[in-house]
Protein backbone atom coordinates (compact mmCIF):
# COMPACT_ATOMS: atom_id res chain seq x y z
CA UNK A 1 0.00 0.00 0.00
CA UNK A 2 1.34 3.19 -1.34
CA UNK A 3 1.67 6.13 1.27
CA UNK A 4 -0.79 8.41 0.33
CA UNK A 5 -3.60 5.39 0.39
CA UNK A 6 -5.43 5.27 3.91
CA UNK A 7 -5.92 2.12 5.28
CA UNK A 8 -9.45 0.95 5.77
CA UNK A 9 -10.65 -3.15 6.72
CA UNK A 10 -14.36 -3.61 6.69
CA UNK A 11 -15.99 -6.57 8.61
CA UNK A 12 -19.39 -8.18 10.03
CA UNK A 13 -19.93 -8.58 13.89
CA UNK A 14 -19.18 -11.98 13.23
CA UNK A 15 -15.29 -11.77 12.42
CA UNK A 16 -14.70 -10.19 15.75
CA UNK A 17 -14.64 -10.41 19.08
CA UNK A 18 -14.27 -7.39 21.93
CA UNK A 19 -12.86 -8.24 25.38
CA UNK A 20 -11.42 -6.31 28.09
CA UNK A 21 -10.44 -3.65 25.88
CA UNK A 22 -8.91 -5.59 23.32
CA UNK A 23 -10.41 -6.71 19.67
CA UNK A 24 -9.96 -10.24 18.25
CA UNK A 25 -9.96 -10.24 14.43
CA UNK A 26 -8.53 -12.53 12.37
CA UNK A 27 -6.67 -14.91 14.36
CA UNK A 28 -4.93 -11.24 15.61
CA UNK A 29 -5.57 -9.41 19.02
CA UNK A 30 -5.55 -5.66 18.63
CA UNK A 31 -5.63 -3.17 22.06
CA UNK A 32 -7.35 -0.12 21.63
CA UNK A 33 -8.47 3.21 23.19
CA UNK A 34 -12.26 3.18 23.91
CA UNK A 35 -13.24 6.49 23.73
CA UNK A 36 -16.88 5.56 24.10
CA UNK A 37 -18.62 2.92 26.27
CA UNK A 38 -20.61 0.55 24.28
CA UNK A 39 -24.21 0.36 25.53
CA UNK A 40 -25.11 -2.92 28.32
CA UNK A 41 -27.73 -3.85 25.42
CA UNK A 42 -25.27 -2.96 22.07
CA UNK A 43 -25.39 -5.42 19.27
CA UNK A 44 -22.61 -4.98 17.22
CA UNK A 45 -23.95 -5.07 13.42
CA UNK A 46 -20.51 -4.21 11.68
CA UNK A 47 -17.91 -1.94 11.87
CA UNK A 48 -14.23 -0.85 10.23
CA UNK A 49 -10.93 -0.27 10.74
CA UNK A 50 -9.45 2.74 8.99
CA UNK A 51 -6.69 4.68 8.83
CA UNK A 52 -6.63 8.55 9.14
CA UNK A 53 -3.74 10.87 7.01
CA UNK A 54 -1.80 10.63 9.48
CA UNK A 55 -1.28 6.70 9.87
CA UNK A 56 -2.90 6.57 12.76
CA UNK A 57 -5.91 3.89 13.14
CA UNK A 58 -9.37 3.62 14.80
CA UNK A 59 -11.89 1.22 15.13
CA UNK A 60 -15.24 2.43 13.97
CA UNK A 61 -18.43 -0.02 15.29
CA UNK A 62 -22.17 -0.12 14.36
CA UNK A 63 -24.77 -1.34 16.76
CA UNK A 64 -28.34 -1.04 17.89
CA UNK A 65 -29.15 -0.16 20.85
CA UNK A 66 -32.45 1.05 23.01
CA UNK A 67 -30.58 2.90 26.11
CA UNK A 68 -29.07 5.24 24.23
CA UNK A 69 -30.28 8.50 23.06
CA UNK A 70 -30.30 12.03 23.79
CA UNK A 71 -32.19 13.41 26.73
CA UNK A 72 -34.46 16.06 25.42
CA UNK A 73 -34.65 19.46 27.58
CA UNK A 74 -37.37 21.52 26.31
CA UNK A 75 -39.87 21.76 23.52
CA UNK A 76 -39.88 24.69 21.90
CA UNK A 77 -40.17 24.84 17.65
CA UNK A 78 -37.62 26.98 15.71
CA UNK A 79 -37.10 27.31 12.12
CA UNK A 80 -33.39 27.38 10.75
CA UNK A 81 -32.49 29.99 7.53
CA UNK A 82 -28.76 28.40 6.84
CA UNK A 83 -26.85 31.28 5.92
CA UNK A 84 -23.15 32.70 4.71
CA UNK A 85 -22.42 34.99 7.42
CA UNK A 86 -23.61 32.56 10.47
CA UNK A 87 -23.54 29.18 10.48
CA UNK A 88 -27.33 28.97 11.29
CA UNK A 89 -30.00 31.61 12.12
CA UNK A 90 -32.65 30.68 14.70
CA UNK A 91 -36.35 32.32 14.60
CA UNK A 92 -35.77 32.81 18.15
CA UNK A 93 -32.87 34.48 17.38
CA UNK A 94 -30.60 32.95 18.37
CA UNK A 95 -26.88 33.18 15.77
CA UNK A 96 -24.67 30.06 16.07
CA UNK A 97 -21.36 31.53 14.31
CA UNK A 98 -19.61 29.30 11.53
CA UNK A 99 -16.25 28.16 12.45
CA UNK A 100 -14.20 30.00 10.01
CA UNK A 101 -11.27 27.69 10.13
CA UNK A 102 -10.56 28.65 6.08
CA UNK A 103 -8.76 31.97 6.94
CA UNK A 104 -6.41 30.50 9.55
CA UNK A 105 -5.67 27.39 7.78
CA UNK A 106 -5.10 29.07 4.41
CA UNK A 107 -2.02 30.87 5.97
CA UNK A 108 -0.12 28.34 6.94
CA UNK A 109 -1.16 25.73 3.67
CA UNK A 110 0.09 28.65 1.33
CA UNK A 111 2.96 29.10 3.85
CA UNK A 112 4.08 25.03 3.31
CA UNK A 113 3.42 25.05 0.21
CA UNK A 114 5.95 28.12 -1.01
CA UNK A 115 8.42 25.75 1.15
CA UNK A 116 7.79 22.91 -1.29
CA UNK A 117 7.29 24.78 -4.58
CA UNK A 118 10.91 26.12 -3.46
CA UNK A 119 12.30 22.82 -2.70
CA UNK A 120 10.72 21.51 -6.01
CA UNK A 121 12.96 24.16 -8.27
CA UNK A 122 16.01 23.56 -6.07
CA UNK A 123 15.03 19.75 -6.86
CA UNK A 124 14.55 19.89 -10.73
CA UNK A 125 17.94 22.25 -10.89
CA UNK A 126 20.20 19.50 -9.30
CA UNK A 127 18.01 16.53 -11.23
CA UNK A 128 18.05 14.94 -7.80
CA UNK A 129 14.64 14.08 -6.13
CA UNK A 130 13.59 13.04 -2.79
CA UNK A 131 10.26 13.40 -0.57
CA UNK A 132 9.20 17.31 -0.61
CA UNK A 133 9.51 19.09 2.74
CA UNK A 134 6.60 20.23 5.23
CA UNK A 135 4.60 16.97 4.04
CA UNK A 136 4.02 15.94 7.49
CA UNK A 137 2.88 19.13 8.61
CA UNK A 138 0.40 19.67 5.52
CA UNK A 139 -1.46 16.43 6.97
CA UNK A 140 -1.50 17.28 9.98
CA UNK A 141 -2.73 20.72 9.68
CA UNK A 142 -5.59 18.81 7.17
CA UNK A 143 -6.52 16.44 10.16
CA UNK A 144 -6.69 19.05 12.94
CA UNK A 145 -8.98 21.37 10.64
CA UNK A 146 -11.16 18.14 10.01
CA UNK A 147 -11.58 17.21 13.85
CA UNK A 148 -12.08 21.08 14.99
CA UNK A 149 -14.95 21.57 12.42
CA UNK A 150 -16.32 18.22 13.34
CA UNK A 151 -16.15 18.79 17.58
CA UNK A 152 -17.71 21.71 17.07
CA UNK A 153 -20.89 21.21 14.78
CA UNK A 154 -21.13 17.92 16.84
CA UNK A 155 -21.63 20.37 20.58
CA UNK A 156 -23.97 23.02 18.45
CA UNK A 157 -26.53 20.72 16.95
CA UNK A 158 -26.48 18.82 19.91
CA UNK A 159 -27.55 21.80 21.90
CA UNK A 160 -30.26 22.55 19.17
CA UNK A 161 -32.09 19.21 19.52
CA UNK A 162 -31.77 19.05 23.31
CA UNK A 163 -33.87 21.93 23.47
CA UNK A 164 -36.15 21.63 20.58
CA UNK A 165 -39.14 19.47 19.99
CA UNK A 166 -39.90 20.30 16.32
CA UNK A 167 -36.87 21.49 14.06
CA UNK A 168 -37.89 23.07 10.52
CA UNK A 169 -34.79 23.63 8.42
CA UNK A 170 -34.79 25.24 5.01
CA UNK A 171 -33.93 23.45 1.67
CA UNK A 172 -30.14 25.11 1.30
CA UNK A 173 -28.72 23.48 -2.52
CA UNK A 174 -25.19 22.53 -1.10
CA UNK A 175 -24.16 21.05 -4.06
CA UNK A 176 -25.23 24.36 -6.08
CA UNK A 177 -23.46 26.41 -3.25
CA UNK A 178 -19.86 24.39 -3.80
CA UNK A 179 -19.85 25.01 -7.55
CA UNK A 180 -19.94 28.84 -6.86
CA UNK A 181 -15.81 30.10 -6.67
CA UNK A 182 -17.42 32.99 -3.99
CA UNK A 183 -19.78 30.80 -1.75
CA UNK A 184 -17.96 27.12 -2.11
CA UNK A 185 -14.99 28.33 0.70
CA UNK A 186 -17.85 28.95 2.54
CA UNK A 187 -20.04 26.18 2.33
CA UNK A 188 -17.45 23.29 3.15
CA UNK A 189 -15.82 25.63 5.32
CA UNK A 190 -18.95 25.50 7.79
CA UNK A 191 -19.62 22.25 7.02
CA UNK A 192 -23.34 23.00 5.90
CA UNK A 193 -24.27 19.77 4.99
CA UNK A 194 -22.75 18.01 7.92
CA UNK A 195 -24.65 20.01 10.64
CA UNK A 196 -27.76 19.53 8.54
CA UNK A 197 -27.19 15.46 9.19
CA UNK A 198 -26.30 15.96 12.42
CA UNK A 199 -29.56 17.74 13.37
CA UNK A 200 -31.44 14.76 11.72
CA UNK A 201 -29.76 11.71 13.08
CA UNK A 202 -29.98 13.04 16.49
CA UNK A 203 -33.53 14.53 16.34
CA UNK A 204 -34.22 10.55 15.96
CA UNK A 205 -32.55 9.76 19.07
CA UNK A 206 -33.86 12.70 20.82
CA UNK A 207 -37.29 11.73 19.70
CA UNK A 208 -38.35 15.37 18.10
CA UNK A 209 -39.18 16.10 14.62
CA UNK A 210 -36.75 17.32 11.77
CA UNK A 211 -38.29 18.53 8.88
CA UNK A 212 -36.20 20.28 5.92
CA UNK A 213 -38.57 22.29 3.68
CA UNK A 214 -38.17 24.99 0.56
CA UNK A 215 -37.15 28.27 1.61
CA UNK A 216 -37.80 30.21 -1.62
CA UNK A 217 -38.95 34.06 -0.39
CA UNK A 218 -38.34 33.52 3.18
CA UNK A 219 -36.05 36.41 2.93
CA UNK A 220 -37.86 38.55 1.21
CA UNK A 221 -41.66 37.85 3.08
CA UNK A 222 -42.47 39.73 5.63
CA UNK A 223 -43.05 37.41 8.60
CA UNK A 224 -45.69 40.10 10.01
CA UNK A 225 -47.91 40.78 7.34
CA UNK A 226 -46.65 37.88 4.70
CA UNK A 227 -45.93 40.84 2.34
CA UNK A 228 -44.17 39.95 -0.41
CA UNK A 229 -41.04 42.69 -1.34
CA UNK A 230 -38.86 42.27 -4.38
CA UNK A 231 -35.97 40.92 -4.68
CA UNK A 232 -33.26 42.02 -2.24
CA UNK A 233 -29.65 41.55 -2.58
CA UNK A 234 -27.10 39.51 -0.35
CA UNK A 235 -25.40 42.80 0.87
CA UNK A 236 -28.81 43.88 2.03
CA UNK A 237 -29.09 42.70 6.14
CA UNK A 238 -31.68 44.79 7.27
CA UNK A 239 -34.74 46.01 5.43
CA UNK A 240 -38.52 47.32 6.79
CA UNK A 241 -41.61 46.36 5.22
CA UNK A 242 -43.78 48.80 3.56
CA UNK A 243 -46.98 47.92 4.48
CA UNK A 244 -46.29 47.06 8.35
CA UNK A 245 -43.08 49.62 8.51
CA UNK A 246 -41.60 46.10 10.84
CA UNK A 247 -37.83 46.26 10.27
CA UNK A 248 -36.72 42.82 10.10
CA UNK A 249 -33.36 40.95 10.64
CA UNK A 250 -32.78 39.21 7.06
CA UNK A 251 -31.85 35.67 8.45
CA UNK A 252 -33.90 36.00 11.69
CA UNK A 253 -36.95 36.75 9.14
CA UNK A 254 -36.41 33.62 6.91
CA UNK A 255 -36.04 31.05 9.95
CA UNK A 256 -39.19 32.15 11.17
CA UNK A 257 -40.64 32.03 7.93
CA UNK A 258 -39.57 28.31 7.33
CA UNK A 259 -40.87 27.27 10.79
CA UNK A 260 -44.58 28.83 9.98
CA UNK A 261 -44.31 27.66 6.51
CA UNK A 262 -44.28 24.04 7.70
CA UNK A 263 -46.72 24.91 10.74
CA UNK A 264 -49.31 26.80 8.58
CA UNK A 265 -48.69 25.49 5.21
CA UNK A 266 -48.37 28.84 4.08
CA UNK A 267 -47.40 28.83 -0.02
CA UNK A 268 -43.52 29.67 0.48
CA UNK A 269 -42.64 26.49 1.57
CA UNK A 270 -44.83 23.37 2.64
CA UNK A 271 -46.59 22.94 -0.78
CA UNK A 272 -43.77 23.48 -2.82
CA UNK A 273 -41.21 20.21 -3.49
CA UNK A 274 -37.65 20.62 -1.83
CA UNK A 275 -35.24 20.82 -4.19
CA UNK A 276 -33.23 17.06 -3.34
CA UNK A 277 -36.88 16.04 -3.68
CA UNK A 278 -36.93 17.37 -6.90
CA UNK A 279 -34.05 16.35 -8.61
CA UNK A 280 -33.89 12.07 -6.74
CA UNK A 281 -37.52 12.60 -8.73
Amino acid sequence: MGKNLWGWIPFKASAIKIHDGKISYNKNEFSFWNSRELPEDAKIKTGSFCQDKNGHWYLNVAFESELIGIKREGDKEIGIDIGIKTLATCSDGEKIDRPNLRKNALKKLRYLKRCQRFAQRIQSKSKKYHSLPKAKQERKLHVKVVNIRQDYLHKESTKLVKKCSLIVVGDVPCKFMNRNKKLSGISLDSGIGMFKNMLKYKAVRAASIYKEISERDSTRTCSKCSEILPRIGLGVRTWACKKCNTIHDRDVNASINILNAYKNMFPIGHDRLTRTKKNSS
